[in-house]
């Protein structure tokens, strides 16, 4: 080993040592591995350490390159020579005259960031990169191999730790036997030679054309690998290998943009679809996925890789929308013999779908009393014949469509109209300000809204509106649940529930699939609040025996509001007289509010042989449950628990059968077995993980025996799965196939209310409303709500002398006019 000492300068290519002026480097001295500036004083602890040296840094001697890496081994590059001897990987340094070879477990990242290959230079001025490997690691020409797949492998394996990518080309077949492979081909996927298009600018067809601005990645590289058959035998040789590539292989800190990298697994996959049930596109898709994965570097593929993939989707559904999204349900129809599944077509394009699973009837049999339709879909007889039965209100908007088939389909419910779209078109009934500047609306709020009016009584203080008798809320007051809903808001609200899990651009596959997700979710949140209800107990207000009475049998958000008709009973009201008769009392009960306020008596009539109770504010019959003048007299008489009949089952705790809470009965029945068992395989890794965090020891042993077994897997099974193939992970997705044959398509024109276009239309009352927001204020100065401001008010001092202003340059205009005429 040359002990001399060698001058040099700082290189500005890496300086990793501070602030240090590079003219102060003067000397280094291999045999001490110190480095010295000009006052002889060590500015790096450059001594050896345990073999190795202890500092990074770089600089340029008279005749090479020389690396030292904190922790790691030197390295040379001689630039005297045609090739630049380079660091490789896996620790494995190349060895110099001037310095002892060494091994070490890791390499300087930021090294091999910018060497990773040998480039030499041929007498013609051509420049080669040749990857720096291991001797183990590289391909030797006549290498036997178990079978093609090995062989293949080894050379993907051995062009991922090279730097470049590779593609499969053309295969020679043996002579009579087309089933034996005799010559494989794998090449660099930089070989070929791209086609210029060549666009001719004094053409007058191209004049003014803009070409597509492409990137080309292809150097026409030789670098391959070819395999021979072996006769008789299912071996195969490595029979030609060229390793120098045409172009600069791909830095190790960039591996991952690579294709192999890239290319996504079936976890990504699965992620990519999963979202998308959510509304999730595969942009915010891979940015969630590079978040809890730990970074883009650590999962596989790219944004464009992801849009690819929902692409590719698309693609697989196709013009096959509508006939897959008949064979799926039809199919699970079939499997749950309770659902119910109807569709109708014209010329071959379905129009019509109805479907409702066997939880969505159960639920209809125990909560459809009130039910309220969107007038943008049509409602026929599957319905009843699914269900069974009437509702005993219906509610919709006044189009005038759904009057006729409410009264044709559901003749046996009540049809109401919804009071806030009627109300909303006060502005346009009403002409002029006189909603703006009285109380008007306030009085007709009071008076619509009133539930204890009777209909003879609305109609001595109103008689002029049309239609009362469907929508005011005194005509319906003898109806059981009338008051659970006076609008459709509650069916507008599940549209924006709905457009969380799905957009306009879904495809019929794509709804279904995203519907299920949103009712399996729903379903959950029903699940979790029966569990709260049944695992806690609600806070009591007054302690009386019925309270607690009601908050065993009520669910916690109805017993709220119990307990607080509870509270105003035994607060709020007083027993003011009592009439008795032949087995029927009647108690006239006092109603207080705000500090004892008076506000009216309503009398409670109680028939004891009967056990039975009734109040003049009808508040059972309209909302299900008793009223706070009930309980005031249940107080007076001592009764400590509900009638049984006048405990709506609606409001229990149990209203639905325990059936339908099952896993088999909800819409995630029919998961795939290898799905369960991908989800508990990374449940199982998660939990140790986590157990493990906390001892790195374990840890390290922890991943080298998953690490094993993946060697283990990759041995045993070296193909990738069939199943992990797209087509195959969207048929198990969509849980159906691409159909052979096309029966039914896609509708083509659709006129959705509300998606149909870009801007939603407007109604004449919305833009009445809309114009007493924004133009009528009260304005001081003119005294009154008006529709400017004080910019353009005509009683502004400003506005006034810019008026005379603009008057009087007007008639100043007109003499000059006038005296041109007269000369």
């Amino acid at each position: 080993m040359d002990h001399n000492t060698y001058n040099f300068n700082f290189t500005e290519h890496v300086n990793d040592i501070g602030d240090v002026d590079r003219n102060d480097v003067t000397e280094y001295n291999p045999e001490s591995d110190n480095i010295a500036d000009k006052q002889g004083n060590d500015f790096v602890m450059g001594h050896e350490e345990d073999g190795v040296c202890s500092t990074y840094t770089s600089f340029l001697t008279g005749e090479s390159q020389i690396f030292i890496d904190k922790g790691k081994a030197p390295v040379v590059n001689d630039f005297n020579s045609n090739e630049q001897t380079i660091d490789v990987e896996d620790g494995n340094f190349l060895t110099d005259d001037r310095f002892d070879y060494c091994e070490d477990d890791t390499v300087p990242e930021s090294v091999n960031d910018y060497y990773s290959s040998k480039v030499s230079h041929s007498p013609n001025g051509n420049t080669y990169w040749k990857p720096v490997l291991p001797v183990n690691e590289i391909p030797v020409k006549g290498t036997m191999y178990s079978s093609l797949y090995v062989a293949l492998k080894m050379y993907k394996v051995y062009a991922s730790k090279a730097g470049f990518s590779t593609r499969l080309s053309t295969i020679r077949r043996a002579e009579g036997d087309n089933s034996t492979i005799k010559y494989r081909y794998i090449l660099c996927n930089k070989s070929g030679s791209s086609k210029l298009a060549v666009v001719d600018t004094l053409d007058d067809k191209h004049t003014g054309s803009s070409s597509r601005k492409r990137k080309v990645k292809v150097t026409n590289c030789k670098a391959r690998a070819t395999f021979k058959y072996v006769e008789n035998t299912p071996n195969y040789y490595l029979f030609d290998f060229v390793e120098e590539h045409n172009h600069p292989l791909i830095q190790h800190g960039n591996r991952d943009f690579s294709k192999v990298s890239r290319r996504l697994q079936y976890p990504e996959k699965r992620y990519i679809l999963r979202l998308s049930t959510s509304n999730i596109g595969p942009s915010n898709a891979y940015r969630i996925r590079s978040l809890t994965s730990g970074g883009q570097r650590k999962g596989h593929g790219n944004v464009a890789d992801f849009m690819n993939f929902r692409r590719d989707m698309n693609q697989y559904i196709g013009d096959w929308d509508a006939q897959m999204f008949i064979n799926r349900m039809e199919k699970r129809s079939k499997l749950m013999k309770e659902d119910t599944f109807v569709y109708h077509t014209e010329s071959n394009e379905i129009v019509l779908a109805f479907w409702a699973d066997e939880v969505a009837k159960i639920n209809y049999s125990a909560f459809g009393d009130v039910i309220a339709f969107d007038a943008t879909f049509r409602s026929n007889k599957s319905f009843l014949d699914a269900h069974g039965k009437q509702p005993k209100l219906v509610l919709t908007d006044q189009d005038p469509a759904m009057k006729v088939v409410v009264n044709n389909v559901l003749d046996e419910a009540h049809h109401r109209l919804c009071m806030k779209h009627i109300m909303d078109k006060l502005p346009v009934k009403i002409a002029g300000d006189i909603l703006a500047n009285t109380d008007l609306r306030k009085r007709l709020n009071k008076l619509v809204w009133n539930i204890y009016l009777t209909p003879t009584e609305f109609e001595e203080h109103q008689r002029a509106m049309d239609s009362r008798e469907r929508w005011i809320p005194g005509y319906f007051r003898e109806l059981p649940m009338c008051c659970l809903m006076k609008t459709t808001s509650r069916a507008e609200s599940t549209n924006a529930f709905f457009r969380r899990y799905m957009n306009p651009d879904n495809t019929l596959l794509q709804f279904i699939v995203c519907f299920e997700m949103a009712m399996d979710d729903q379903r959950y949140m029903q699940r979790k609040f029966d569990f709260e209800t049944m695992t806690s107990t609600p806070k009591y207000m007054t302690r009386l025996p019925i309270e607690v009475f009601a908050a065993k049998i009520y669910t916690h958000e109805v017993f709220l509001n119990v307990s607080q008709e509870i509270f105003k009973g035994d607060l709020s009201c007083a027993i003011k007289g009592i009439e008795t008769g032949d087995g029927t009392d009647v108690y006239v009960v006092r109603h207080n509010e705000k500090v004892k306020q008076y506000v009216n008596d309503y009398k409670v009539v109680y028939r004891k042989d009967r056990n039975e109770v009734e109040c003049s504010c009808i508040n059972f019959a309209r909302i299900g449950f008793l009223c706070r003048h009930i309980f005031c007299v249940f107080k007076f008489l001592g009764v400590n628990a509900i009638p049984h009949q006048y405990i709506q089952n609606r409001w229990t705790r149990d209203p639905i059968p325990e059936v339908s809470l099952k896993l088999q009965t909800r819409y995630r029945m029919f998961t795939d077995h290898r799905e369960e068992l991908f989800c508990k395989s990374l449940e199982i890794v998660e939990s140790c993980a986590s157990r493990l965090r906390g001892d790195v020891k374990k840890f390290e042993l922890f991943v080298d025996k998953l690490k094993s077994i993946q060697d283990e897997i990759d041995a045993e099974t070296p193909v990738e799965p069939p199943e992990n193939n797209n087509s195959e992970v969207f048929k198990d997705f969509f849980d159906v196939s691409s159909p052979e044959d096309i029966t039914s398509s896609a509708p083509h024109d659709t006129r959705n209310k509300g998606w149909g276009s870009k801007k939603r239309k407007i109604g004449a009352g919305e833009k009445a409303v809309e114009k007493i927001k924004k133009n009528f204020r009260n304005y001081n100065m003119c005294g009154g709500y008006v529709d400017h401001d004080t910019r353009n008010c005509a009683l502004n001092p400003k506005n006034i002398q810019k008026e005379k202003e603009k008057q009087r340059q007007e008639m100043e205009k007109k003499k000059q006019e006038l005296v041109k005429q007269l000369q």
